[in-house]
């Protein structure tokens, strides 16, 4: 049961706003046509053995939080540095969504981009307040619904789609449409190497529980890995099939839903906003416990504080804006931190945490 638990958060971590809305899988992968699906199953076999080494090196080391894995693969002097971006990468990620909240329930329901970003940074604050365990617990229940209404999208929009995967992929190449990069096979690396920074936090804090065996660990790495793939590349195809309609979109799975499938787009809308609560609560608890110890009354106000500015600084770029530029940058560093984990893997072997530096923080 533990397991299917954590695929669940695993899941429900991943498909936050701009994997469900499909902003960040068309700017990586569908306007570069099916060749983008091609990379996203390649991705498959690298994000799996990622997400291993993370887990039993965590166990064999004793790595207790992000920090100790970066210094331990980069050293000290690097792994601080990457580990201080870390924490400002993952507070743009607080920003994106925000930026992402407000547009879903703007151009669904027509209101001021004010109500969605405010309400979600609401949420986000009483998820600080809340603590980890609880959310992890909470957002594990949410994942079924999501992957449910999402996969329902993409097949309906695949059978009636607009274009077709052939004619699709020939006008997203020569779209001008927002893209990480004009090569399929250099987006597919930067989208490997941007998920480093997104994910070890939360595996990390996964690894920590000294009563999952690494059987487990395997497992919960391989199967929710393998999930992710299949949605992301019927997905994929989707938008590539109906890139007509999704390529200028700020939420290309909610046009699709709103084209085919009318009667169900108010609840597919609802299941954006809540995928966008159970990726947002991890990351708000890791940006505050980045000041402060948590359960402290220091804890609530850094968390508190840095959500409400990130929502005031959410007022001035796009949502495809913020996710294009922020994930471009991160992925040429993500690809540094790879490059470091498998030179460590290779040549040298780091040495337990408690033999190296005391280790206190716990982002």
């Amino acid at each position: 049961m533990y397991v299917l638990t954590m695929i669940g958060a695993l899941l429900a971590y991943t498909m936050g706003t701009s994997f469900s809305t499909g902003q960040e899988f068309m700017q990586f992968y569908a306007v570069h046509g099916y060749y983008g699906a091609i990379g996203m199953f390649l991705q498959t076999f690298i994000m799996i053995a990622f997400c291993i080494v993370i887990f039993w090196d965590c166990r064999k080391y004793n790595f207790k939080n992000p920090k100790d894995c970066l210094i331990a693969y980069c050293g000290k002097y690097l792994g601080t540095a990457v580990y201080f971006y870390t924490v400002i990468y993952m507070y743009c990620m607080l920003l994106q969504l925000i930026a992402g909240a407000g547009s879903i329930i703007m151009e669904y329901f027509q209101v001021p981009y004010a109500v969605g970003a405010c309400l979600i940074a609401a949420l986000s604050i009483g998820s600080v307040l809340l603590g980890m365990q609880k959310i992890i617990s909470l957002i594990s229940k949410v994942a079924p619904f999501k992957v449910l209404l999402v996969m329902i999208v993409a097949i309906v929009s695949l059978i009636y789609a607009a274009d077709g995967i052939v004619g699709g992929t020939a006008i997203a190449r020569t779209a001008d449409v927002l893209r990480v990069s004009d090569s399929w096979f250099l987006s597919f690396i930067l989208h490997n190497s941007y998920a480093v920074l997104f994910f070890l936090p939360f595996l990390v804090s996964i690894a920590v529980d000294k009563s999952v065996s690494r059987k487990e660990l395997t497992l919960i790495a391989t199967i929710g890995q393998s999930v992710l793939t299949i949605i992301a590349i019927i997905m994929i195809l989707a938008m590539v099939a109906n890139f007509s309609l999704t390529g200028n979109t700020q939420a290309p799975n909610l046009v699709m839903a709103t084209t085919y499938l009318p009667f169900i787009a108010g609840i597919f809308t609802i299941i954006l906003f809540a995928s966008i609560f159970t990726t947002i609560s991890p990351i708000a608890i890791m940006v505050a416990q980045a000041f402060a110890k948590p359960r402290t009354l220091a804890y609530n106000f850094a968390g508190s504080a840095s959500i409400l500015f990130a929502l005031g600084l959410s007022f001035f770029a796009s949502f495809s804006q913020i996710l294009n530029i922020f994930v471009s940058v991160s992925g040429w560093i993500g690809l540094g931190v790879y490059a470091c984990i498998i030179f460590t893997k290779l040549f040298r072997k780091p040495k337990p945490i408690e033999d190296t530096y005391d280790s206190a923080s716990s982002l």
